[in-house]
């Protein structure tokens, strides 16, 4: 049966009278799909729970995904059909945590620590595109490492037999977006595991932090940062998932440091960061992502550790008009760019009436889906002139098409800016990047 996944996204309530705890909401949201939701449900949808019983408890519902595809040609669930599983979470909206706070020392801690799932990091794994001829499944990674980390959170003794580590390396070209992948999983990671983990913290650790012009003292500060994630993850309910940047600055190969004379510093920072890793193994509640530039430079002995590698691609064609259009969309409800957009003239087709209604309606960029139907008919609105330029940033890393949109207003247009001219502003921006 296929399995679909469900997440409800809770209100913040503060009277502790009408308190219900998660795992009553998730059982009553999963009777009320399967007997009273005649409706069929698209992964991505979001769902309408009026007649829910806890709706005042609930914020929002999505269809997060699937282990398979639909076999019907519409491409839905019914949810009466599948196994569904239930997430209920709470987002987490504070500040990051000093790292005094979190680690109860103040000791000088080189981490960026924020409690998850957090609202920053919401919709995000959503908004990651790959296309099929990319060869990354973002639900397949997601499911492998629950089931990863429920398998060995339950078998006591079957993780020190098997030798597995929760280590897993995100490899790619610089700006391909590896880190904000890795925070994205972290985040579903909790909200997946919620009935096996009551809370969740994500550790980001620089690893240019962790060097020392010192002679020995990166090895030890490596030494340092993970004796206090062991002493965070004392408490087993609680999911600690570390990310480690640039993890080849603290793993690089020790053959290839000795052969070119470098520091022996290095191969002490690589040495004690082996050495961590296998201590935190016996830990069933910490998973390290790790990402890195550089595979050809870290040393065997990581590689041999990890428990997956996964090799990211630069952006595919719709994740490139994706991420522009999202950016643009931001600025649109930030008042910086203006949307309005005139309805044609009326036929009587039937889908001209209905193309029509939508894009009269229209106040923001419209998503891959709708672009799909206004290329063919509408070429000359907002949607499909955005991809038109979008086409032409093949191979642009995703950090760069970021700063592209704010670049082209800010550089290309005056202050009343309008879709239009937006547009093609960030054309002339894309052109001038090409030249340099």
């Amino acid at each position: 049966m296929n399995e679909l996944h469900v997440e409800l996204r809770l209100k913040d309530i503060d009277d502790d009278e009408a308190y219900i705890p998660r795992s009553e909401i998730e059982d009553a949201f999963h009777a009320f799909l399967t007997n009273d939701y005649i409706h069929p449900v698209n992964e991505g949808e979001e769902l309408v729970f009026n007649n829910f019983e806890y709706h005042a408890h609930v914020n929002s519902v999505r269809v997060t995904g699937t282990d398979v595809a639909p076999k019907n040609l519409a491409g839905c669930f019914l949810p009466s059909k599948v196994q569904l599983e239930i997430h209920a979470y709470d987002l987490n909206i504070q500040d990051t945590l000093s790292p005094t706070a979190a680690f109860g020392t103040s000791a000088d801690a080189k981490a960026k620590i924020i409690s998850i799932p957090h609202e920053s990091l919401d919709k995000v794994w959503e908004n990651l595109k790959f296309d099929e001829t990319q060869n990354i499944n973002l639900e397949q990674i997601l499911s492998s490492v629950v089931r990863t980390v429920m398998l060995l959170h339950h078998a006591n003794g079957l993780q020190a037999a098997m030798n597995i580590n929760r280590l897993m390396l995100f490899h790619g070209p610089p700006g391909c977006g590896k880190s904000t992948l890795c925070r994205a999983l972290a985040h579903k990671l909790v909200i997946r595991l919620g009935r096996t983990f009551r809370s969740g913290k994500l550790f980001e650790i620089n690893t240019q932090d962790l060097l020392s012009k010192f002679y020995s003292e990166s090895g030890k500060l490596v030494s340092d940062m993970f004796d206090k994630i062991l002493r965070i993850a004392q408490d087993e309910k609680e999911l600690i998932c570390v990310l480690i940047d640039e993890i080849e600055s603290i793993a690089a190969s020790r053959q290839a440091s000795t052969r070119n004379g470098e520091c022996a510093d290095t191969v002490r920072a690589t040495n004690q960061l082996l050495t961590a890793l296998d201590r935190i193994r016996c830990k069933p509640n910490i998973v390290v992502f790790c990402t890195s530039n550089l595979l050809e430079s870290i040393d065997t002995a990581f590689l041999d550790r990890l428990y997956d590698a996964i090799p990211v691609p630069p952006p595919c064609a719709s994740a490139v008009y994706t991420i522009l259009s999202n950016i643009l969309n931001s600025l649109i409800d930030a008042g910086a760019i203006t949307y309005k957009l005139e309805a044609q003239t009326p036929e009587e087709d039937s889908d001209f009436v209905l193309i029509n209604a939508m894009i009269e309606g229209q106040t923001r960029l419209p998503d891959h889906g709708q672009l799909l139907i206004l290329q063919a008919t509408y070429p000359d609105t907002p949607g499909p002139l955005l991809k038109a330029v979008a086409d032409t940033c093949a191979g642009f890393s995703g950090r760069k098409l970021s700063k592209l949109p704010f670049l082209a207003i800010t550089k290309y247009t005056r202050r009343q800016c309008n879709i239009f001219d937006a547009i093609k502003a960030l054309g002339i921006a894309i052109k001038q990047e090409l030249v340099h």
